[in-house]
């Protein structure tokens, strides 16, 4: 080994025990992302705040990763269609009415509004979902009975269907793939936006007092409700029935939104509730058991950082899986404290339903508009919608272009779910020497990441580093040393050093991952990993030399595309576009699968992330999205930073583009 590289190997094991070396024995040879898989059923751990202002950064990121994840940021698509209010049952002390609301278009949510038969002033409101009960919204001794017992309490309630059940029959309840997953239509999704536009609904009312909107609903509708209370602060007041638990957090399809579950789990979404007054309801039956001793302390803690631990309460009986009528008086009570401001503890009866039948509350079919398109032309008509919108909103000028980074460039982040890490999260491990240079693991602390890289050191210390990012591994750089005329030989020989990691499951970080059920809810696709990867390989490489440039080959240069934009690369980035077609969603499924990447506009977002950084795309082909990063350069006046070529670029003009920003310097 030649002094140069005896000096850097001493750098790199310096910085390993600067970054830190903490793994027990056996644990350095595997990534714990592709071994353990998680999934519905798998332990979680409360990460418990310091302080007030500690949760309320986390409760931040928290909120816009669950609006990413639930596809409602940007908006989804809005129906256009005014509600529609009929079929009323009048009844001695409270009326019932039949409610279509066109929350996305073409689709029509069904519903029943009850309301006290004398109305006078403004009335607290409540929205309550149901789960997965038979009959939906119809079902006579669980959803039916609590809106009835809520309207003669005085209540303006609007009950409605989920999808696929009850007289929702447009889009089927198991609806999901990866086309919807692209697009953030899913049936989790679509659900919770449901959710919202009813309560936009009920806030619509004259009679409805804004300040005074709660939400019930129990096991899928328990989902519902804090689901919605988690990311609109427009609920005042909750009770999610039999749902929150730290062992189990969802059995149907309709829970589990893609990358809903990233790192946290229903305790601590339903937690985002505080300070605002929550009844937490379980019982002995289920997998809420264990609320009264773990899952109840956990959230009350989170109340107590507000100094307001008694605005969350709980209740718990010896029964099944339920929303009864023990469970329906216990929120009754709540309700009538928190919202109808009177004495905690009042008795309040669930009393029988009578004066009508399930099928008086049916939306027939004469009831429909004419014309309503089924679940295929639903879904292919919102990706056209949501394609058009994107594609309007694309920068064309400077106003257009800090307008689209705000609404999808915000998001983008939490849609890829990945993080340039800061120095003191990094940690090195193994460090060996290789010829030329040295090999080690990069890898985040806590987070069982195992990153195999190769590092190329330059003879001057600081010197520009490359990271160079290959779609067949670090070895195809290695194997490149020995051709003096390939680009890795003439990096080093120009004076740059040289970072080649193996992103995850490339490489010698191969990994073979199960595919459990609702997979994407809790695990980050393979590609969302390896932009991670490259975010952290960037950070390690910052703190060895600058500027440091980012190289992408075959699908590594996809991979880089994306992780661009999350980067700060402070030197030049060349990728190659692979001939990838960025007009196709099977592409996208086959070759860079991300939940909701294409809804939240791809390539055009990370042009917009991207510019005005120094960009070389080569080998485009002729379906890339060469247009999107030309308008988005020229509308940021940078059109100069921006080289496109169709073929593969020869090493001449890649080496030439590095060097051309060394000179720039």
């Amino acid at each position: 080994m030649n002094s140069r590289a005896f000096r850097h190997l001493l750098l790199v094991a310096g910085l390993g025990l600067l970054f830190g070396l903490n793994y027990a024995e056996g644990e350095t040879d595997v990534d714990r992302r592709g071994v353990e898989i998680k999934h519905q059923e798998s332990p979680n751990l409360f990460r418990h705040p310091t302080d007030l202002a500690d949760w309320k950064a986390r409760r931040q990121e928290l909120q816009n990763a669950l609006r990413a994840s639930l596809a409602l940021s940007p908006e989804p698509l809005r129906g256009t269609a005014e509600p529609r209010v009929f079929g009323r049952i009048e009844l001695p002390d409270l009326t019932i009415d039949k409610v279509l609301l066109e929350t996305h278009p073409g689709y029509f949510l069904t519903c029943n509004l009850y309301r006290p038969r004398e109305l006078s002033g403004e009335h607290p409101a409540i929205l309550c979902p149901h789960g997965h009960w038979p009959d939906g919204r119809l079902q006579m001794d669980v959803a039916v009975a609590r809106s009835f017992n809520f309207a003669r309490q005085g209540y303006v309630v609007l009950t409605y269907d989920m999808i696929g059940f009850g007289d929702s029959r447009q889009i089927r309840h198991d609806a999901t793939g990866p086309m919807q997953e692209l697009w953030g239509l899913t049936v989790s999704q679509l659900q919770t936006w449901n959710s919202i536009c009813a309560l936009e609904f009920l806030l619509s009312l004259p009679e409805v007092d804004a300040a005074r909107i709660a939400c019930t609903g129990a096991s899928g509708g328990g989902t519902q409700t804090f689901l919605l209370c988690a990311v609109d602060e427009r609920v005042a007041v909750s009770a999610p029935v039999n749902m929150i638990s730290s062992h189990f957090q969802g059995g149907c399809i309709c829970e589990n939104a893609p990358y809903l579950r990233l790192d946290t789990y229903n305790v601590e979404i339903a937690a985002l509730m505080a300070p605002r007054p929550m009844l937490m309801v379980s019982c002995s039956g289920d997998w809420t058991l264990n609320t009264p001793w773990v899952e109840y302390p956990l959230v009350k803690s989170i109340y107590a950082l507000y100094g307001r631990a008694d605005r969350v309460e709980m209740y718990r009986q010896i029964a099944g899986h339920n929303y009864n009528a023990k469970s329906r008086e216990a929120v009754y009570k709540f309700f009538d404290h928190r919202l109808m401001g009177h004495s905690p503890g009042r008795d309040l009866k669930d009393e029988p339903v009578a004066g009508f039948k399930q099928d008086d509350l049916r939306i027939r079919r004469e009831d429909w508009p004419e014309g309503l398109e089924n679940q295929e032309a639903l879904l292919a008509r919102w990706r056209a919608g949501l394609a058009e919108r994107l594609a309007a909103a694309a920068p064309r000028d400077a106003a257009s272009l800090l307008a689209y980074q705000k609404s999808y460039g915000e998001v983008y982040p939490y849609s890829l779910a990945a993080k340039k890490p800061a120095l003191t999260d990094l940690e090195t491990w193994g460090t060996a020497p290789i010829l030329r240079g040295e090999r080690f693991y990069l890898g985040r602390k806590g987070e069982g990441d195992r990153i195999p890289a190769r590092f190329y050191p330059a003879e001057k210390s600081g010197a520009p580093v490359v990271a160079w990012i290959d779609g067949e591994g670090s070895s195809a750089f290695t194997d490149a040393l020995a051709r003096p005329d390939s680009l890795p030989a003439r990096l080093l020989s120009a004076g740059y050093s040289v970072l080649a990691p193996d992103v995850f499951n490339v490489g010698d970080a191969e990994a073979a991952r199960e595919r459990t059920g609702y997979f994407s809810t809790y695990n980050r696709s393979d590609v969302t990993h390896r932009v991670q990867d490259i975010l952290t390989s960037i950070a390690w490489a910052e703190h060895v030399g600058r500027p440091v440039h980012l190289v992408g080959r075959g699908e590594g240069g996809l991979w880089v595309l994306l992780a661009q934009g999350l980067a700060g690369v402070t030197g030049s980035t060349i990728a190659d576009a692979a001939q990838f077609d960025a007009s196709s969603d099977p592409a996208f499924i086959e070759r860079l699968f991300v939940p909701g990447l294409r809804r939240v506009g791809d390539f055009t977002t990370a042009a917009a992330l991207a510019v005005p950084g120094r960009l070389f795309i080569h080998n485009t082909g002729d379906a890339f999205a060469d247009a999107a990063y030309a308008h988005t350069y020229a509308a940021a006046g940078a059109k100069e930073r921006l080289r496109l070529l169709r073929q593969p670029a020869g090493n001449d003009a890649l080496l030439a583009f590095l060097c051309d920003a060394e000179a720039a310097r």
